[in-house]
């Protein structure tokens, strides 16, 4: 599991966490899964994402968690 707290920009902790979920079948094929959750005060997601192996689904998480850092405005929190 990865966990990562953030702040939004009214410095209200945001809360992202990514986890190796199980084997899905998808269109005839095993696929691996991860799972992106990122939640706070005003933003709530819940995802998740696929790939060939565990470490491509781990790096779709974590590519669409960099653009959701973009849109909701995201700073680590220090």
């Amino acid at each position: 599991m990865f966990t990562r707290i953030y702040q939004d920009g009214s410095e209200t902790p945001v809360v992202a966490t990514i986890t190796l979920g199980e084997l899905m079948q998808v269109d005839g094929n095993h696929e691996c899964s991860c799972r992106l959750v990122l939640k706070g005060s005003e933003i709530d997601y819940d995802m998740t994402l696929i790939g060939i192996d565990e470490i491509q689904a781990f790096e779709n998480a974590v590519l669409l968690l960099h653009t959701l850092e973009e849109k909701e405005k995201l700073s680590i929190k220090s």
